[in-house]
């Protein structure tokens, strides 16, 4: 049984997402054979020039099963593949949940392209994933989904002591480090919120909000590590891998009620979901920074490690091939 990743290369040589790398090196770790696919190329004309490649791609290598990640990517991995070929979707939450902060031109191609997936995964598509409960709302209602969120590697992100963790990045030693791990500039991220929030905390000034993006993982655990409490301030997510990878290094955590984030932190001591208003996400900082660490690890242990996820998408693969 051949499986075949196809996603969109994020970076200049092509590659897959660190995150789509790693469930693919997850279930290569249980004895599967999986191959890659990068979707190169600029908006929806680079997709659209895929669809030959991958198709050629799939009768060389002799797939079985295609699983593409993201809604475009199983738009044209459904276009491009063989009558007999299996294929499985990962939808990852923007691909399907509405959006109203786009602007309109954006919004009008978005909503087209929801519409075609929805219409795949209702009548075309062999099996589904979705990352959260929250997002089946948004999907046809005539069929069933899988829920299963993308696991975290215990052995990137793990619990190593703060002082040495804000030593090597050069952060304070003293203040309390809020973590802001997303990229500020995206609108759906709700930066404003986080710094209003921070703003308006009693003794702010002891307070450092410090936010990071594009880091690698090594890196990103450093911070996790550094920080005192982790923040999510979102207006919409699937299911977000920062509140996974900061409950593996038992961060205490505040987050709006977006995707499963609400699932995730539910019995873990010390974390906390706000509202969207300022005020009430400030006072659950305020409580959340008189707090060493949360538990969180325990439930990434038991329920979200990668090789727990991976074992999960490997029987979608096995009743396919039934």
């Amino acid at each position: 049984m051949r499986i075949l990743f196809v996603s969109r290369g994020n970076s200049d040589d092509g590659k897959q997402s660190v995150l789509i790398l790693n469930q693919s090196d997850s279930l290569k770790n249980i004895g599967l054979d999986i191959l890659e696919f990068s979707v190169t190329g600029k908006g929806i004309k680079g997709y659209i020039f895929n669809i030959l490649k991958i198709r050629k791609f799939i009768k060389q290598q002799k797939i079985d099963i295609v699983h593409a990640h993201y809604g475009y990517c199983g738009i044209i991995s459904f276009l491009a593949k063989r009558k007999q070929t299996k294929l499985v979707l990962s939808l990852m939450g923007s691909d399907i949940i509405k959006s109203q902060l786009n602007t309109f031109t954006i919004n009008i191609i978005n909503e087209t392209i929801r519409n075609i997936t929805k219409f795949l995964c209702a009548y075309f598509i062999d099996e589904v994933i979705v990352k959260s409960e929250s997002m089946l709302k948004f999907l046809p209602k005539n069929r069933t989904y899988h829920i299963i969120p993308n696991g975290v590697n215990l052995a990137k992100f793990h619990i190593i002591d703060k002082q040495k963790a804000r030593e090597f990045l050069g952060l304070d030693p003293i203040k309390k480090i809020i973590l802001f791990a997303a990229d500020k500039n995206r609108i759906e991220k709700n930066y404003k919120l986080a710094k209003l929030s921070v703003d308006a905390l009693k003794n702010k000034e002891n307070v450092q909000l410090v936010d990071i993006n594009g880091q690698n993982q090594s890196t990103l655990n450093l911070y996790y590590n550094a920080a005192d409490v982790l923040i999510l301030t979102s207006f919409y997510e699937g299911s977000p891998n920062v509140i996974k990878e900061g409950l593996a290094c038992n961060k205490v955590i505040v987050s709006t009620n977006v995707g499963d984030v609400a699932k995730n932190i539910e019995n873990i001591d010390n974390c906390y979901i706000a509202d969207f208003n300022p005020s009430d996400f400030s006072n659950k900082l305020e409580i959340a920074l008189t707090h060493e660490h949360s538990n969180g690890r325990i439930k990434i242990l038991n329920e979200l490690d990668e090789e727990s996820i991976a074992r999960k998408i490997k029987n979608i693969y096995i009743s396919l091939k039934a």
